[in-house]
């Protein structure tokens, strides 16, 4: 019994203190990218990216030539223009994630996290990366919703 109240008082003080700490999110983020899982990668998003990403999908649905769909199967990217009509933004956001064009970027890539800042409902964690043996550092910005960590990933130029 003294186990399951202590794991239950484990549990309230995550959730009270608003779950996983940032840089987990980040980490999350950066694996679930390199494993190709991009329903696992929106995940990590906040909503504000997520629509942002979507002003791109009502774009590619508005093209009547077709010309910016036919560029997704050179991407690596395989939605059909009939998939795309009826694709929601997550839906089109995480078969961009999955595509082979990113896994394929991803493969061989690596974060480490440097630091960490909360600022309320605000982060800031820096990160090196190693991209094809490319380091740099980058800040990226999240915030909190619903009492979970998301990525902006406007901050990430994405």
């Amino acid at each position: 019994m003294r186990r399951f109240l202590s794991a239950a008082l484990l549990l309230a003080l995550v959730v009270a203190c608003g779950g996983a700490k940032p840089d987990a999110a980040v980490t999350g983020f950066f694996d679930a990218m390199k494993a190709g899982d991009g329903a696992r990668a929106v995940s990590y998003m906040s909503q504000a990216s997520i629509n942002e990403m979507g002003a791109g999908l009502e774009e590619l649905k508005a093209d009547t030539t077709g010309m910016a769909a036919a560029m997704l199967p050179m991407m690596g990217i395989n939605i059909t223009p009939e998939q795309l009509q009826s694709m929601s933004t997550e839906d089109f956001v995480a078969a961009l994630f999955s595509s082979q064009m990113i896994k394929d970027m991803f493969a061989n890539a690596s974060v480490t996290i440097l630091s960490s800042e909360v600022n309320g409902d605000n982060a800031v964690v820096k990160v090196s990366t190693n991209m094809n043996g490319e380091i740099s550092e980058e800040n990226i910005e999240l915030v909190r919703e619903g009492g979970v960590w998301k990525l902006d990933m406007g901050s990430m130029g994405i």
